[in-house]
């Protein structure tokens, strides 16, 4: 058994095969358990996997985000306490000790609902449509978040980390993505507007079936994404986006990444909840208008909208920059990793990495497949590595100790640095950052792809 989010919730329980899910309509008064570990899932009151996760899997960060149950259980849907509760109405709990399930009545699980709707404070996304121009992020910073989205504007502040800001004695050196760019929201804006889909949502908002018919409501986003998707892109921002990757990247592939006002933020987090996409120029298999236009509209799929609702988010400000910046298809290794140890989070001085081999995906892995995690301990206490499971996909350690202690090292400087631009009063005790990182075959040296 893995506890992984504490929290109440009521719902009907169901088992779905994960490769099935896309075929079902959940909600959140539903509780799901499900054979493997979803890539994402609706947004559901609960959810218990059959396979073990890790604790940065996308569907954990959303459950804690949300505040709703999350449990890997081995066979739980043959369980004898839990078998026969399935499509039943039941009480779901998860603490740090376990769980409880149990029949719940309608009016129990009525009055729970009830109280999930109690005013919450409005976030309202920081938004600047005033710049009009690409933005170099190598002259940018994290001031320009609301013009540039979260992930542009950390990695335009990655840039300005310095080696010296480590606590480690040898030179810290890490890569970062080759000049990398922001396509600004404003673009995207003016395509919500000239494609109609502006217009549209203004009248859905005023359709009560878009707010009480869940099934209306997919299939009104889809229909607004497709506006987006068959609206032609501005031939002037093409152009230039064009000349851009051109004089960067050649025509090597490219990575047209999410970059928005609503995402990597204290209060909402938005793990997984956009698209991504590779492009290249001259490639009809991967152009690059469409790349775009795909991070776009990713802004408006079912599960990015109802996890904005269910945190009360001002829809009305959100928006969609896109980050660009070379494709990396040659890694030995690749993870993420923590300035802190999210399996004790008191100890600052002991890391948290998470990682795999080649390209498999460590938030995400395929089923059965476990990743390496292990906690790094800052000297001069020993063992400085300490191991809580190897990969399943190899039968050495994905990264050795020299690799590790470099990791680390950057780490280190990457959260002083932030630190000091995010929590310079020192008010939030629990401040760390998050990396996700790679080791390139081509030169066995460090890339730090994103910080958060």
């Amino acid at each position: 058994m893995q506890t992984l989010s504490s929290g109440v919730s009521f719902g009907v329980l169901k088992f779905i095969d994960t490769n099935s899910l896309h075929l079902h309509q959940l909600n959140q008064q539903d509780i799901l358990i499900t054979n493997d570990v979803p890539n994402n899932i609706d947004f559901v009151g609960g959810l218990i996997t059959q396979s073990f996760q890790t604790p940065l899997a996308h569907v954990n960060l959303l459950s804690q985000a949300r505040g709703t149950p999350n449990l890997a259980l081995p066979n739980a849907s043959t369980l004898e306490t839990i078998q026969p509760l399935i499509n039943q109405l039941v009480r779901f709990e998860v603490s740090i000790d376990g769980y409880d399930i149990r029949l719940a009545t309608l009016e129990e699980a009525q009055a729970f609902w009830d109280s999930q709707n109690i005013d919450k404070p409005i976030l309202t996304p920081r938004l600047d449509l005033n710049i009009i121009e690409l933005i170099d992020l190598t002259n940018a910073s994290f001031d320009d978040l609301p013009s540039v989205g979260a992930k542009a504007a950390q990695l335009a502040q990655l840039y300005q980390v310095n080696s010296n800001e480590s606590i480690c004695a040898e030179v810290v050196h890490f890569n970062l993505p080759n000049q990398a760019f922001a396509i600004p929201m404003s673009f995207y804006y003016n395509h919500f507007i000239n494609s109609g889909a502006a217009t549209q949502y203004s009248q859905l908002l005023l359709d009560e079936n878009f707010i009480t018919d869940l099934a209306f409501k997919k299939q009104s986003l889809l229909d607004l994404q497709q506006l987006i998707l068959e609206h032609p892109i501005d031939v002037n921002l093409l152009s230039i986006v064009n000349q851009w990757v051109e004089s960067r990247y050649g025509n090597e592939r490219v990575r047209f990444r999410s970059s928005s006002n609503t995402e990597d933020l204290s209060e909402f987090n938005g793990a997984g909840l956009y698209n991504s996409i590779s492009g290249e120029l001259d490639n009809d298999k991967r152009p690059i208008d469409v790349a775009i236009k795909t991070v776009w509209s990713s802004l408006w799929n079912l599960r990015a909208y109802e996890e904005r609702e269910f945190a009360n988010v001002d829809q009305s400000q959100i928006a969609m920059a896109v980050l660009v910046h070379e494709a990396f298809t040659n890694e030995t290794a690749n993870g993420v990793a923590v300035a802190r140890n999210i399996l004790d989070p008191t100890r600052g001085d002991q890391f948290y990495i998470n990682s795999q081999v080649g390209e498999a995906s460590v938030t995400n892995p395929a089923p059965s497949v476990i990743t390496e995690q292990l906690v790094y301990q800052f000297p001069p206490r020993s063992p400085n590595i300490r191991y809580q499971s190897n990969s399943s996909l190899i039968d050495e350690k994905v990264l050795s100790e020299d690799q590790v202690r470099t990791l680390a090292c950057s780490l280190d400087a990457i959260q002083t640095h932030f630190s000091h631009v995010l929590n310079a009063d020192d008010s939030q005790r629990w401040f760390t950052m998050e990396v996700e990182f790679k080791y390139l075959q081509s030169s066995d040296e460090l890339l730090i792809k994103q910080a958060r």
